[in-house]
């Protein structure tokens, strides 16, 4: 069976973070994980803005304000905040899948957002 392409960057982009985060210190690590965190949530807003729909714009500015805040309350009091920030941010890559709303990012990004997501969560839920 063929693999998704975001599925297989999903997994190699977890990887190299694992990688990436062994070498930090916890904090480190943290703030790493919560600066990708935001950044992913700001994509969307991105995509939104390359669009033409004030609607959508909306929702992707609020839904990524959202993840930005939990990234932050995650970061500044309790890590498993941030891992469920993580797995809520896969759950709205899977609305974008889906077409069910948000800005239309392709066929890749939100595969590859919302495995990654999941795979990030995991390891902060079991590492921190």
């Amino acid at each position: 069976m063929k693999s998704h392409p975001g599925v297989t960057g999903a997994l190699a982009l977890g990887a190299l973070t694992v990688v990436i985060i062994q070498v930090l210190s916890e904090q480190q690590a943290l703030d790493f994980l919560t600066v990708i965190l935001v950044a992913a949530a700001s994509v969307y807003i991105g995509a939104a803005l390359a669009g033409d729909s004030g609607s959508t714009l909306a929702l992707e500015t609020t839904a990524g304000l959202a993840f930005m805040v939990v990234a932050l309350v995650g970061r500044w009091y309790a890590s498993g905040i941030l891992a469920w920030g993580y797995l809520a941010h896969g759950a709205w890559n899977i609305l974008h899948h889906r077409k069910i709303a948000g800005a239309n990012t392709g066929k890749t990004f939100p595969v590859l957002c919302w495995v990654y997501d999941w795979v990030i969560a995991a390891v902060i839920l079991i590492r921190y």
